[in-house]
């Protein structure tokens, strides 16, 4: 007998320890770790985006793979069909993934919208709002590790839309993001905001082409942005998210591929970031909010991501639109410049850290692993008495 109950201990304890190494697997596994930048010859290749600064992996000659086994353990801001819309802990802790279907049919973006909804709706825990995509901080720390948040983007856009000498402009879309920090209890006025946006009013009115460009290895902002809520967001603050960037063979500086006036731009090598779902196209950062996060271990709160894509099509422009630009820009997306709206399947958003991240244990995990302790104090007390 005490065999028997021997081995169903050390059984029982074996499969609560498979478990755990899967969980810690899926930390490693299932999230690709954020990429080391500290290599000076790595750091200043990036583009400035007010408070954000992002890193072209293929630039870099780095290669994240991202298909739906190899994020799963990450944590995913927005995805769409085929993709990882379910969080560890989505509901509870932190928000499941916002579904940004487009399938041609939608070009534009926004958390919480009538055609993207909130996955589980508002106050599914403390912090978490029906506009934004949101996190309990706590749990976010844990996720880290000790590292720093890494947003990794997927650019997936269709491959087509020559016009003229300019190549493949559907391969583009604008983005826009503000990252906010909520103590508990509070959820109007954030503790710090961070943006990610263009150079407000980019390199002035024009093609559109090299309009709403970051700043090459520029200062990125200390997250002192107004907060913008519900407010409407002007074209000309969002990011153009190129298909397409260079490098100037000459400052070896990340460059739009066009000149002002819409014509290639010269002395560049050219750098595809059209990779799609399943390979990831940037690496963005935001120094001001890591360096909060590393320096408050104990903040208690909300992380909550404001994220847009594309263009939204109303009657409202701004000045840049106005005149003879909007002539240029005429487009059949209306109001929205060429390159600008989404059109594929859905591009993807979704965290990792620098350290390789820590991915808590399913409850049927932990549950089992619960249930091989209990089996083993048994079977151990058995053991005891049958001596």
């Amino acid at each position: 007998m005490k065999s028997i109950y021997a081995t169903l201990g050390a059984s029982l304890l074996t499969v609560g320890a498979m478990g755990f190494s899967q969980a810690a697997q899926a930390g490693s596994g299932n999230c690709p770790a954020g990429v080391d930048l500290t290599d000076p010859t790595v750091a200043s290749k990036y583009v400035q985006f007010g408070d954000a600064i992002s890193y072209s992996l293929p630039i870099l000659g780095l290669d994240v793979q991202s298909s739906p086994g190899q994020i799963g353990g990450c944590i995913i801001v927005t995805s769409g069909p085929g993709g990882v819309l379910t969080n560890n802990g989505g509901g509870t802790v932190m928000d499941n993934a916002y579904n940004n279907e487009q399938g041609g049919t939608q070009p534009y973006f926004q958390t919480g919208t009538t055609n993207s909804p909130d996955p589980g709706g508002a106050n599914q825990f403390p912090g978490d709002t029906a506009t934004t995509w949101d996190i309990d901080v706590q749990t976010l720390l844990a996720f880290l590790d000790g590292g720093d948040p890494v947003f990794y983007f997927n650019h997936n856009q269709v491959n087509s839309g020559a016009q003229g000498t300019t190549p493949s402009i559907d391969q583009d879309l604008f983005v826009w993001a503000q990252v906010s920090l909520y103590a508990t209890g509070n959820t109007t006025t954030p503790v710090l905001t961070c943006t990610l946006q263009s150079v407000p009013g980019g390199a002035g009115p024009g093609s559109g082409l090299d309009f709403n460009f970051g700043v090459p290895g520029g200062t990125p902002g200390t997250c002192t942005t107004p907060l913008v809520g519900g407010g409407t967001v002007a074209t000309s603050n969002f990011v153009r998210a190129s298909g397409q960037v260079c490098i100037d063979n000459t400052t070896q500086n990340v460059v739009s591929c066009f000149n002002p006036d819409g014509t290639a731009r010269s002395n560049v090598t050219v750098v595809n970031e059209n990779l799609g779902a399943n390979e990831v196209a940037n690496a963005v950062l935001v120094p001001t909010l890591n360096q909060f996060l590393a320096s408050h271990p104990d903040f208690a709160g909300t992380m909550s991501i404001d994220l847009r894509m594309g263009c939204l099509e109303s009657a409202a422009s701004d000045a840049y639109l106005a005149g003879t630009d909007q002539a240029f820009l005429a487009n059949p997306n209306g109001n929205c410049p060429l390159g600008s709206v989404t059109n594929n399947g859905y591009e993807q958003v979704f965290l990792t850290s620098t350290a390789a991240p820590v991915v808590v244990p399913e409850p049927q995990t932990l549950a089992l692993f619960a249930l091989s302790l209990v089996a083993l104090g048994w079977a151990t007390r058995r053991s005891s008495r049958n001596r």
